[in-house]
């Protein structure tokens, strides 16, 4: 469930281990992983992260300017903030945090990298947007004097499901295009001339 991450330190969430673990995929349902989606498809799993980017966007907008200066930035445990930062630096790393592996993501769709790596990068970049997105309304829910750290467990619940989501989406439609395409040439074998 766990693997090494390929960059940094650490570890990182197996997403695929998970799903057939979950029973929401069989292992090898389909032969090469995503080599069958189709790529309209493909294409539509960069909508996602954009969405949550745009959310991110427009919380920020509506939200930052009636800040006090200096906002918590970290919590503890049962979320009361033990951590401050500058309100206008928390913002920047909050949007690098969202919109630079959107950004990136977009480029692995603009230079036609493999279906596989597509949407992985969809997935990793929804992951991070939806991360930003809570600790963005985490720093606004306990400056208005809200108790607790629910935002961020709701953020980080959203970060492992909605990417699952959308990689379980995408895997169940490829394994069907697969199936079709292997059922069209299993009827063509059997057709007499």
């Amino acid at each position: 469930m766990l693997v090494p991450k390929a960059l940094g330190i650490g570890w990182t969430l197996n997403f695929g281990a998970l799903a057939v673990r979950a029973h929401l995929v069989r292992p090898d349902d389909e032969d090469v992983p995503f080599a069958e989606v189709p790529l309209r498809i493909v294409a539509a799993t960069m909508l996602v992260p954009l969405t949550l980017l745009t959310a991110f966007a427009v919380v920020a907008v509506a939200t930052w300017a009636g800040l006090p200066p200096v906002v918590p930035s970290h919590w503890g445990f049962f979320g009361e903030p033990d951590g401050y930062s500058d309100r206008d630096a928390n913002l920047f790393l909050l949007s690098g945090l969202a919109a630079v592996p959107v950004a990136a993501a977009g480029w692995v769709h603009l230079a036609r990298r493999s279906r596989w790596n597509r949407v992985g990068a969809s997935a990793v970049s929804l992951a991070l947007a939806t991360v930003a997105l809570a600790i963005l309304l985490q720093t606004v829910y306990s400056v208005h004097g809200g108790a607790g750290i629910w935002p961020t467990w709701v953020g980080i619940g959203c970060a492992v499901a909605l990417p699952l989501t959308l990689l379980v989406g995408v895997s169940r439609s490829g394994r069907a295009a697969e199936q079709r395409r292997d059922f069209a040439a299993k009827s063509k074998k059997g057709t007499t001339k």
